[in-house]
């Protein structure tokens, strides 16, 4: 029955966009989208507005979206694909879900560290887009700061009781995972996630944002969070939302060691796309200074390209004291390496 609702979410999501490129000869672009982010309608429409290409979306989520483009193999209609998160960019290039491409737009504004390693051909299998900081959110009124200033420091015992946690398998935990077994190591790493679990004070569940809440509400007392949870809570509409951002406080850990984690959002060509040329444009777009904002900067991300700087004020004020704070640098395809062997360790440990 799953595969059944897999292949009938696939074939819902070519219908989408077929009666297009049936209809007419104009230039078009079919796009993949797994970030299901209402702000990005702007920007399909600015790309519009600037080049003339007709834009169609199908919108999944990053399972269903690569199990789309796996099902439809040669027959797929995408162009490119937007998908969140290093562990699911580097799934899809694993599967050859991607085209390699050359572009030096993309190369010269995105830094090596944050795009796919090279391919034979010399091309790039997919690019981050925009940057996510791994923060750690706590309760100041529990929690001395100076006891959650790493990342490792969330297995020590004395936050024993305190930890909750969204499940080690979601795509960012695992990353950060990853990034641990880099830079400690395959045993240290094992350890962690054996602590961690002895320290939570509930079983993991649910998303960054219901951990933040958790924290707010006294139920734990610190959590990991992509940083742009935090700020859609500080510019929610609604004050409650609002009183939770500023019930909690934030640190960017592992200063005094390899620096805070960083992971992405991401694009890439497809493997079969039908209109390459135009799908590279697209995502030369997206590396502009108008396309950062868009893509980046409306959605509480940072921008990938260095020079563009963002105009968001939960951003400013949730870095406060930490604007200059030290990020890992470690190329993130290098990180992904470990992925593998993340999920082995994660799965082997029995989180309650």
């Amino acid at each position: 029955m799953q595969k059944l609702l897999i292949a009938a979410a696939a074939l819902a999501a070519i219908a989408t966009i077929a009666p297009v490129q049936a209809a007419n000869d104009d230039p078009v672009l079919n796009i993949y989208s797994a970030r299901g982010e209402a702000t990005d309608e702007a920007l399909y429409n600015d790309f519009i507005k600037q080049s003339g290409i007709a834009v169609n979306r199908s919108e999944n989520d990053s399972a269903t979206t690569l199990e789309s483009l796996k099902n439809e193999g040669k027959e797929s209609k995408a162009d490119v694909v937007l998908l969140d998160g290093l562990a699911n960019l580097h799934d899809a290039e694993s599967s050859g879900l991607f085209r390699p491409v050359h572009s030096d737009a993309l190369n010269e504004a995105i830094p090596e560290s944050l795009r796919a390693k090279p391919a034979e051909n010399g091309g790039t299998a997919w690019f981050g887009l925009a940057r996510r900081a791994r923060i750690i959110v706590y309760d100041p009124d529990q929690i001395d700061a100076a006891d959650v200033s790493s990342y490792e420091q969330l297995a020590d015992e004395k936050n024993q009781g305190r930890l909750c946690l969204a499940p080690l398998t979601d795509a960012a935990n695992l990353v950060l995972v990853a990034a641990l077994i880099e830079h400690d190591g395959s045993d240290q790493a094992s350890s962690w996630l054996e602590d961690v679990a002895r320290n939570l004070a509930t079983p993991p569940a649910g998303s960054d944002t219901d951990q933040i809440r958790a924290v707010a509400a006294g139920r734990c007392g610190v959590t990991l969070a992509g940083h742009f949870y935090l700020a859609r809570l500080m510019r929610a509409d609604n004050a409650p939302d609002r009183d939770i951002a500023d019930s909690v406080a934030v640190v960017f850990p592992n200063q005094d060691s390899w620096g805070t984690h960083m992971d992405v959002a991401g694009a890439a060509v497809a493997r079969h796309a039908p209109h390459a040329d135009q799908a590279v444009r697209f995502l030369e777009y997206l590396v502009s200074e108008q396309g950062q904002n868009l893509y980046a900067n409306s959605n509480d991300e940072w921008p990938i390209v260095a020079k563009y700087k963002f105009d968001n004020d939960a951003l400013e004020e949730l870095l406060g004291e930490h604007k200059d704070y030290k990020a890992d640098r470690t190329p993130l395809s290098q990180i992904a390496s470990h992925l593998d062997e993340a999920r082995k360790l994660t799965d082997s440990v029995a989180f309650k």
